[in-house]
Order: C-alpha cells, then sequence, then structure tokens
C-alpha cells in the first residue's frame, strides 16, 4: 500500500525515532526477514525508520528515502543507516579474529585493533567480560551464562571502549 497517496496522512513534520537493522543477528542475507516500507511500499528494507508524527495515529515503518522525504532531513537518516553498516562489517571482521584459550586460567582472550579483549569464566557458572578498563558480568541484572552470549556481548563492549577512546582524542 502507498501511504503517500491516501488522504489525511502527513507528508512533512515526522521525526525519526530510531532506526533497526532487521538483519541483526542472522549469519546470512539468506535468513532477513525484511520489512515492508509502510510508506511507499517497497519490499525490502532491511534498515527499518520508524518515523512518529504529533498528527498521526500510529508510527510507521520505513525505508531510507521515505524518512528523508517524510522529516525533510535529507542527511540524517543516511547517515544513521550508513554507521549501522559500518558497524555491521566491524561485527563480521572482529567474528572472523578466533579466541585463543588459556587452559592454565581457564580464560579466552582476543586481540582486536590494539585493544584485548578476555572472556573470564566466573565462580559461579557465569562469564565476566574485560575490555580495557572496562568489565562486564551482568547485563540488566542478568549473569551471562552462555559462552555465546559473552562473545556477542564482547564486541558491544568493545564498541563501547572504542568510541570512548575515540572522544578522548579528539
Amino acid at each position: 500500500m502507498n501511504l503517500w497517496d491516501v488522504k489525511g496522512v502527513p507528508h512533512k513534520g515526522w521525526k525519526c525515532e530510531g532506526v533497526i537493522d532487521v538483519g541483526d543477528g542472522t549469519s546470512s542475507s539468506d535468513e532477513i526477514e525484511y520489512e515492508q516500507c509502510e510508506m511507499c511500499g517497497n519490499e525490502k528494507i532491511r534498515y527499518v525508520h520508524i518515523m512518529k508524527h504529533a498528527n498521526y495515529f500510529r508510527e510507521l515503518r520505513v525505508g531510507c528515502v521515505c524518512a528523508e522525504k517524510m522529516s525533510g532531513d535529507y542527511e540524517n537518516p543516511r547517515k544513521i543507516e550508513n554507521a549501522l553498516k559500518n558497524k555491521l562489517l566491524r561485527k563480521k571482521n572482529y567474528l572472523r579474529k578466533p579466541w585463543k584459550y588459556n587452559p592454565a586460567k581457564g580464560t579466552y582472550s582476543k586481540k582486536y585493533k590494539g585493544m584485548y579483549i578476555t572472556l573470564v569464566r566466573g565462580r559461579y557458572d557465569s562469564w565476566g567480560i574485560y575490555c580495557d578498563k572496562y568489565r562486564l558480568w551482568q547485563v540488566r541484572g542478568q549473569k551471562i551464562k552462555e559462552l555465546k552470549a559473552a562473545e556477542a556481548l564482547a564486541f558491544e563492549l568493545y564498541e563501547l571502549c572504542h568510541r570512548r577512546q575515540e572522544t578522548m582524542v579528539a
């Protein structure tokens, strides 16, 4: 359905509430369940922009081109989408580098872009993540129980550490 032609649907003045990568967490493009743009009907949207308007009863999930037109901002929707794409590429590169197991300490570690990341087995059947000066043992009050979850969270912690270092240098 094309909402651009529907009377009562505002065309301008929308605000972007966020952008979602519907392919996040999938290993190949075959597994991605793409969404359809609710404004123009484009059927293969991977990066979904959540748009809200004060004079419309619900949010719309749209693609980048429609988000630009609806918000009147022809720079930021593309920048946000490109930042998500770049993060995905960084994550793929990060995952390619294998973990090294240290049997003496029972830890897994890797050096990625000059930063050491270590996964530590806790006493109570949980995992901890060390990255730079940061330590992570829980997420939203929950212990990290699985090694795979710790590996995925280690990338997010690396991203946080890396961004903080960039802001300190700048």
